[in-house]
């Protein structure tokens, strides 16, 4: 009680989903957020859209480390701040709802360009990727983050049909 206490949540097309999830977290502990900021960076959801080109994705991180140095600054003097649902707020229950319950996991693939690197089982932050054969397997409890995708350096990772031949973030 009397501490202040905020979250900083990062999003490519809305942050309210991440924050609301941890608001109910922390309610279920008795605990509430007296500040809650989001910042927009790049985007790098590949699976389902052509990712912005890499003169937007500049701008988007340039506004990004404005936007960092105006939280700290309203952190350190402890100002409440809480961001309000944006345009998705409407729909985004049920997306969430759907996005959370599935298995993300069973859609990804690779190709032959696969050299067996492991550069995405070491870099997986959930440690859900193991090679077997020299290839990704990914077992259950994916977050879905894309990160195997995006930093694989022969483009090799796949997600079902809609990854083929797009460009990724790295």
């Amino acid at each position: 009680k009397g501490q202040y206490i905020y979250a900083v949540c990062t999003y490519g097309l809305n942050a309210n989903n991440g924050l609301n999830d941890l608001k109910k977290i922390l309610k279920n502990k008795g605990i509430s957020l007296s500040a809650n900021y989001e910042i927009k960076m790049v985007d790098n959801y590949v699976v389902g859209y052509e990712l912005k080109n890499k003169d937007i994705q500049s701008q988007i991180l340039l506004k990004a480390d404005e936007k960092i140095v105006t939280i700290i600054n309203s952190i350190l003097k402890m100002q409440n701040n809480n961001v309000k649902d944006g345009p998705y707020s409407l729909i985004k229950p049920l997306i969430h709802s759907f996005y959370k319950n599935k298995n993300h996991q069973k859609g990804f693939y690779t190709t032959e360009k696969c050299i067996g690197c492991h550069k995405c089982e070491n870099q997986c932050p959930c440690n859900v990727i193991n090679l077997e054969d020299n290839k990704p397997v990914w077992t259950k409890n994916c977050s879905f983050c894309l990160k195997c995708i995006n930093t694989c350096p022969n483009q090799a990772i796949q997600y079902k049909k809609g990854t083929r031949g797009r460009k990724r973030y790295y």
